[in-house]
């Protein structure tokens, strides 16, 4: 299958930050599923899923789903229905973007993501796209993603352009961006045509695999919570595939604070609901978990959590590591929960996950997960499989080693819904 050689097409939006499939996990989930079959997939938990995306133009049916509405408008920009429309899409673009070239003006410092300038060329543009009158919302109420092909290119391709036109520091972490710096010294329209160019590559990278289809796939994408008890419009689904954020201590809203910049100013989104709704939330303030939800996690997190509340000998271990791992705990396993709903009885669910530690003490996110579906014979285990990552993102201990310092070990596994389970 062409789209299993990812690297060979890989989009200016693929690798921007933290996050895709490896070629390695890929190869697992090709192993787990007959592909050769039209297939009905949901990731709960995308990102920008730049690999599943790519799925829907091999004929697969996709459903994309997260509570960051940055990344998702990147994975908007594999929909096979504006690949095949770019030609006519670009043309639409360039004929209402200003035809006058903007000057370019001096650096200056802002001490926000977006500087004055920034902001008024983006109303500005939004106006041109009739951005404005499709919503937006943490919902299935959203209308943008039913909006006309051009109103949606056109606000992703804003997001696309956002770190060439934001205002932001590099961190002691690569991925970490801190707000506010030197201006960008070129305009909006200009970065936006420079993206427009990119997608174009892309789109002309991928139109030969989606003619050679008889039949189009399709890409659907919504900003949900997967820990909110949603009334699903979509499913019941045959393959979930998702790889939920791990407890790693990583901002997600941080990693993609230009992204979230961009998307707030287009539709008046407030990035606080994102990072203080999202699994592994730093936020930790007022929310002690109850005794009473932690005792309905398994044994085995129970023990760990209690290790992690009674480690007095290290800084903050009651007051912010319990409960950001409890919470972490109770999340991920409602979103769990809440996905294996949505599988069809026989469906495959395949799920990447990390362990993490806090200190000298290994949080297992794995057997978590696998307890969870486990549980009187709900799921049956497929495959299972781990591995030490030594290169991730967060904090090295650069005094200890293994699974404790410098390494993560990672699970890939796979389970099968039995029957007379609904």
């Amino acid at each position: 299958m062409r789209s299993f050689e990812h690297g060979a097409t890989r989009s200016p939006f693929h690798s921007r930050t933290y996050g895709g499939l490896s070629s390695a996990q890929i190869g697992f989930l090709q192993n787990e599923v007959d592909f050769k079959k039209r297939q009905r997939i949901l990731d709960p938990m995308a990102g920008q899923g730049s690999f599943l995306a790519e799925l829907s133009h091999e004929g697969h049916d996709v459903t994309l789903e997260d509570i960051n509405p940055g990344p998702l408008l990147l994975a908007s920009l594999r929909d096979p229905e504006l690949l095949c429309r770019a030609a006519e899409l670009r043309a639409a673009i360039l004929r209402k973007l200003p035809k006058r070239r903007t000057a370019n003006t001096a650096p200056d410092y802002c001490s926000t993501w977006l500087s004055p300038c920034v902001l008024r060329d983006l109303e500005r543009y939004s106006l041109i796209f009739g951005i404005p009158a499709h919503r937006l919302a943490l919902s299935d109420e959203s209308s943008f993603w039913t909006a006309p092909p051009l109103t949606r290119l056109a606000a992703s391709l804003a997001v696309l352009a956002a770190r060439r036109i934001s205002c932001f520091r590099r961190s002691d972490n690569a991925t970490w961006l801190k707000e506010g710096g030197l201006s960008q010294n070129q305009r909006l329209f200009d970065a936006l045509k420079q993206a427009l160019d990119e997608w174009c590559k892309y789109a002309d990278s991928r139109l030969p695999i989606l003619r050679a289809r008889s039949k189009a796939g399709s890409l659907r994408l919504s900003w949900t919570d997967s820990t909110a008890a949603n009334r699903f419009s979509q499913g019941p689904y045959n393959l979930v595939v998702t790889s939920p954020p791990y407890a790693n201590r990583l901002d997600y809203t941080r990693l993609w604070a230009p992204e979230l910049a961009v998307v707030g100013q287009l539709f008046s989104v407030d990035s606080s609901q994102v990072k203080e709704r999202q699994i592994g939330t730093t936020v930790v303030r007022d929310r002690y978990p109850s005794e009473v939800a932690i005792r309905e996690l398994p044994s085995v997190v129970q023990n760990v959590l209690s290790e992690i509340r009674s480690d007095v000998a290290n800084k903050a271990s009651e007051r912010y590591y319990f409960p950001f791992f409890a919470n972490y705990a109770l999340h991920l396993q409602r979103a769990v929960l809440r996905t294996a709903l949505r599988l069809r009885t026989q469906g495959t669910l395949v799920l990447f996950i990390r362990d993490t530690v806090r200190k000298d003490i290994l949080f297992p996110a794995g057997s978590l997960v696998e307890l969870v579906l486990c549980e009187n014979g709900w799921f049956v285990p497929l495959a299972k499989h781990h591995q030490t990552v030594r290169h991730h993102i967060g904090l090295i201990r650069r005094d200890a080693s293994g699974l404790y310092g410098s390494a993560q070990r990672e699970w890939w596994l796979s389970f099968r819904k039995a029957k007379g389970c609904r």
